[in-house]
């Protein structure tokens, strides 16, 4: 039996999974053991995420997470990132029903089930428990019951969301947050605890797994697939030499992988705009092709964050809209299928749509920012 098989066994019997060798897979057995489920889309899909954001526009009888989708779609994106973690009254600040004791509970409320709803493609949701929580419990304290939890939770919502939404075409990518933040909580940088960490990582990711896994083998729908992703986001930052993209990437088999991109479209407002356009597309096809040696062969991967605080490049040299364009064109030849761009609200605005840093698509005073106007001509363009 394979290691990752095992792991999954483990994981089902209630096993601890943590004390499984940790053996780097061999190519072979990476090609054996690791399922290939994700029907991509043929040609890249750009959408906006939605989280946190300050000065939302909400209509009469809107919702707020319901105000910043509508938002999204006018764009015309067809992919919408969103959190669905047991902190959303805090993401989306608005009216909840009662009785929300879990993700296949919160997925079912009416506030989700409207945004599902919603004319988008892809729904690409950052996906925490409310058996861990948000905190990272596998990191500290792993318990064999810890990450059964995780997987009976896991598996529930994707068996709802295969039923919910079978035949509407509809992809749902359950994924973490970029994942090499976790492991150095506390800023660690020591190497044998990072080691553990990262063992402890691979644990709970592959647990995760599991659950979409078997979700997918008792729910034969059609028409609507559930996938689940882990994210990186230091590739080539070499800083720390133990990362998940070293250290936990290579030994699991997630459906994708998804690369939270800022290291990678992370420019100086002193460059010149060639400079810029010639800087993110090196750094970005550097960190996709790198990722690509260290996922099993054949994963999928797509860009699930990237953006630009416009408010910086205010008095520079750069266009924010030229540079978004760039990044999309260099994540199109490398052949990704969703690129997101960070977010529709500025969320890091001191006040009501005042003191912001500009990530944002659309502006506190309704009108469509540079970043927005870049999304926009590449997906006229296509």
């Amino acid at each position: 039996m394979t290691r990752f098989l095992l792991c999954l066994f483990l994981v089902a019997c209630g096993k601890d999974v943590t004390a499984v060798a940790l053996a780097p897979l061999s190519a072979p057995e990476i090609v054996e053991t690791c399922e290939r489920a994700a029907r991509m889309p043929s040609t890249l899909s750009v959408g906006v995420a939605h989280a946190n954001g300050t000065y939302p526009k909400i209509a009469a009888g809107e919702s707020f997470l319901n105000a910043g989708a509508s938002e999204v779609e006018g764009l015309g994106a067809k992919t919408i990132k969103l959190f669905l973690t047991p902190d959303y009254a805090m993401r989306y600040p608005e009216t909840w029903p009662t009785g929300i004791h879990d993700l296949k509970s919160l997925a079912d409320s009416a506030n989700y089930r409207k945004v599902f709803a919603q004319p988008f493609d892809t729904y690409s949701l950052l996906t925490y428990s409310f058996a861990l929580g948000v905190g990272d419990p596998w990191r500290d304290h792993p318990s064999a019951a810890l990450l059964a939890a995780e997987t009976a939770e896991i598996q529930a919502l994707a068996e709802h969301l295969l039923t919910t939404y079978a035949g509407t075409g509809k992809t749902f990518i359950l994924h973490n947050w970029e994942s090499d933040w976790p492991l150095r909580a506390g800023d660690v940088v020591d190497e044998a605890t990072l080691k553990l960490r990262a063992e402890r990582m691979i644990a709970w990711i592959n647990a995760r797994q599991a659950g979409v896994a078997a979700a997918r083998k008792k729910i034969h729908a059609d028409g609507v697939q559930v996938l689940h992703s882990i994210e990186v986001n230091k590739v080539i930052d070499t800083a720390v030499t133990v990362r998940a993209a070293t250290h936990v990437l290579p030994h699991v088999c997630t459906d994708l992988v998804s690369y939270s991109a800022y290291e990678a479209t992370n420019v100086s407002p002193a460059l010149t705009q060639a400079a810029a356009e010639a800087q993110v597309t090196d750094d970005l096809t550097r960190g996709l092709r790198t990722l690509r040696t260290l996922a099993a062969p054949g994963t999928e991967l797509y860009v699930s964050e990237f953006g630009f605080p416009e408010n910086d490049f205010i008095g520079s040299k750069i266009d924010v809209a030229k540079l978004v364009e760039r990044v999309l064109m260099a994540a199109e030849r490398e052949h990704v299928s969703h690129a997101v761009y960070w977010q529709i609200f500025d969320n890091e605005c001191t006040g009501a749509g005042t003191g912001c840093r500009g990530f944002w698509t659309v502006r506190p005073d309704g009108s469509v920012s540079k970043a927005g106007e870049g999304l926009q001509r590449f997906m006229r363009a296509r």
